[in-house]
């Protein structure tokens, strides 16, 4: 099994015990809003993901479960081709925003992220392996993003 990375909004952080133990371990303080944030729903990262050339997706969606392979077909030089996203405990509704997190290429991972940052405000990424946890923000590089925990 690989990393799984963990995602959440940055406004949403102080509501997830591991997420406060984890930023104060690494000497992070979550950054002050200037605008909305918010957990992604699978609604917005459907929306992210339709909408993002040079990769497929395949979904599968029932009661309690949501997950989306991504595959990619062009696009960012990756070590793995695919991503694997999960919902965490979903609700059954897509325009509910939730907890995801990704098992597969931390710079596709950081790609769509990305997008999704501008959908929900900055997001935070928690690898669990116990690396630094990312800040996510509109127009990050994903290549330079994931040097931080390449470097360690």
């Amino acid at each position: 099994m690989g990393v799984a990375y963990n995602v959440i909004s940055a406004g949403a952080v102080q509501q997830y015990p591991f997420a406060v133990q984890t930023l104060r371990f690494h000497d992070i303080t979550p950054p002050h809003s200037s605008g909305p944030s918010s957990n992604p729903s699978p609604l917005e990262l459907r929306t992210v993901l339709d909408g993002l050339p040079g990769y497929t997706t395949d979904y599968s969606v029932s009661p309690g479960n949501w997950q989306v392979s991504v595959e990619a077909t062009a696009g960012l030089p990756l070590l793995r081709r695919e991503t694997l996203i999960s919902v965490v405990d979903y609700s059954g509704h897509e325009a509910t925003p939730h907890l995801l997190y990704f098992e597969g290429d931390p710079r596709l991972n950081i790609l769509i992220v990305e997008r999704l940052s501008r959908l929900c405000g900055p997001l935070f990424v928690f690898p669990d392996t116990g690396a630094r946890p990312l800040l996510v923000t509109p127009g990050i590089d994903p290549t330079d993003a994931v040097r931080a925990w390449e470097s360690k």
